[in-house]
């Protein structure tokens, strides 16, 4: 690896990448799957940078199948993984699985949907603490609404068994969305909810 070119982008530059999954499925079988990158709107000199983080595929019990590889590039916004053309479809797609990458991530609209109804299955702890991290940011970035996440929150975490779960969404996730992304007039109701979901 040269070194001049990753500190040029890691160390002399701010800010992060936006990154994303197009994913294209028929018959059961993925027949195309893209990377989007992009740069993020804050950070000095801001630009692309070339990292590697790994997408993890889980089946209807949001047991992991399969975890792949994805090299981004400093130079190209998008770039296809033709290791996963042909293989059986995921139920969900965990992108940046174990959080080996940095930026701002975002999960594709069917994996959003299945983590909804079954966050709480995944095994590791970490992996349902970074789905639930993930699904804040793309509230911040207004890719998700107040609602969405509340409602996956509300389902989810009455399955919940690992405290520091808990314990970050309690404390970081849910008062933030009710206070800043709920509408006013169902503040009381949110609040209310959440505390007879914790009780």
């Amino acid at each position: 690896m040269d070194f001049k070119a990753w500190a040029a982008t890691w160390l002399k530059t701010a800010g992060c990448n936006e990154i994303w999954h197009e994913i294209e499925e028929q018959d059961g079988k993925i027949t195309k799957f893209t990377v989007h990158q992009s740069v993020w709107r804050h950070g000095e000199l801001n630009r692309l940078r070339h990292q590697l983080y790994q997408v993890a595929l889980y089946d209807e019990d949001m047991k992991v199948t399969r975890v792949v590889n994805i090299e981004t590039s400093d130079s190209k916004e998008t770039l296809e993984v033709e290791e996963l053309v042909g293989q059986d479809a995921a139920a969900a797609y965990h992108i940046n699985y174990k959080n080996f990458g940095f930026g701002k991530f975002r999960f594709d609209d069917k994996s959003l949907a299945a983590f909804a109804g079954n966050l709480s299955k995944i095994e590791d702890a970490l992996s349902r603490k970074q789905v639930y991290n993930i699904m804040y940011d793309m509230l911040k970035e207004n890719y998700i609404s107040g609602a969405q996440v509340l409602d996956i929150c509300k389902s989810q975490l009455v399955q919940e068994t690992a405290v520091d779960v808990l314990t970050d969404v309690m404390r970081s996730v849910i008062p933030v969305v009710i206070k800043n992304y709920i509408p006013l007039e169902n503040y009381e109701q949110s609040h209310k909810e959440i505390f007879e979901l914790f009780l």
